[in-house]
């Protein structure tokens, strides 16, 4: 089930809206005494007017079940007055539309109590994300998705399309965005792989932009084309989307490609640090990586157009982090002898400290100072 929460400053709208004919209204569920519109929209304001500090007293909560479910009217009342009792709510109304392919509740509620206080909002998407899923396990509905997969278009860039085609300025009403939303959409079902998916987009022109944070982990992505540009939220394909669909079916994600690529530049970075070692290392971690089980070359040199094992075969990427892991543990070693080396030296070239003053450090300059007067 999918919640969607919207606060306004009036009633009046948001009820009009609810009781349009329409969309063939019914009240299934409600903690009030009108059955009318003027009457629900009088007892709406009476108490919130005790409140004249809350700029958004009216709470408009819309609950959709899955396409293809159609709940029964004690399950509706069961999930609102669930939902009124999370929030503390004194005064709601739940009202059935069916003008959809999909049935869904506006549900509206008072955000004053009886006491002229407003019901805090504080993580409210969660707590109602929870009630939703709550009620699905309990009822065995068919458990939705917790963020839209639809191509989402602001309605003023729809009626533009519109009027640009009816203007002759534009071959099709349909916005260049959404088209690049579509195209997405279909090379994420016939793509079995990310780089084929990466290739499917090129050949249609379409760019792909990855932003990462500070780790190098992927946390967004957009796509464009053109002057067009949308992202992958909008677009319905997320970067989030795109990490659980390539990993149900078994194939590395951009995440995974990315660290490796990551990994491998550190190690090779690791290897040159420091001179003399830029030669030693190759050998001696080829031989490691070859009893994992690896290509005995070095990973910054195999090539993934070989023969025998492809870039993206899962023996490629284990025997890459087995060298990798290899490659960490010997350059470990090699830095705790170079620190116990230093350690060393520096306590061999420690000045002497006089035994008859104090235990504390004194600087050079007046150590001799002192040693000159005695």
């Amino acid at each position: 089930m999918v919640g969607k929460i919207n606060y306004r400053p009036q009633f009046a709208p948001v009820l009009g809206y609810a009781f349009l004919a329409k969309k063939d209204p019914e009240i299934v569920a409600s903690s009030l005494c009108g059955v009318t519109l003027t009457a629900i929209i009088s007892e709406f304001e009476g108490l919130a007017g005790r409140n004249t500090r809350c700029q958004n007293p009216c709470a408009h909560y819309i609950l959709s079940p899955a396409e293809d479910e159609i709940l029964t009217r004690r399950q509706w009342e069961e999930i609102c007055e669930a939902t009124a009792k999370e929030f503390k709510a004194v005064q709601w109304v739940a009202v059935l539309h069916r003008d959809t392919a999909c049935q869904h509740v506006s549900f509206i509620l008072n955000r004053i109590t009886l006491d002229g206080k407003a019901w805090s909002t504080s993580n409210d998407r969660y707590r109602l994300r929870t009630i939703c899923r709550d009620f699905e396990e309990k009822h065995e509905l068919v458990r939705t998705p917790e963020h839209s997969v639809r191509v989402r278009m602001d309605k003023d860039e729809l009626e533009r399309a519109q009027r640009l085609h009816r203007e002759g300025k534009q071959p099709d009403p349909i916005p260049e965005r959404m088209k690049v939303a579509v195209a997405v959409r279909a090379a994420l079902h016939q793509s079995p792989t990310l780089p084929e998916f990466e290739q499917f987009l090129r050949r249609k022109n379409i760019t792909i932009r990855w932003r990462y944070d500070e780790q190098g982990k992927p946390v967004g992505v957009s796509y464009g084309r053109g002057e067009a540009s949308i992202s992958g939220k909008h677009a319905g394909v997320s970067c989030h989307t795109l990490t659980l669909h390539y990993s149900e079916i078994g194939t590395t994600t951009h995440e995974q490609d990315h660290r490796i690529g990551i990994h491998c530049r550190a190690a090779a970075l690791a290897g040159a640090s420091r001179p003399g070692n830029r030669e030693a290392y190759p050998a001696g971690h080829a031989r490691q990586h070859e009893d994992v089980g690896g290509d005995p070359r070095p990973v910054e040199g195999l090539d993934r157009s070989s023969d025998h094992v492809p870039g993206n075969h899962p023996a490629s990427i284990i025997g890459e982090v087995g060298h990798l892991v290899c490659l960490a543990i010997s350059r470990l070693g090699v830095m705790c002898a170079e620190m116990a080396e230093d350690g060393e030296r520096f306590h061999r070239k420690q000045i002497p400290m006089n035994p008859t003053l104090p235990r504390r450090f004194v600087p050079k300059a007046k150590l001799k100072k002192h040693e000159l007067s005695l």
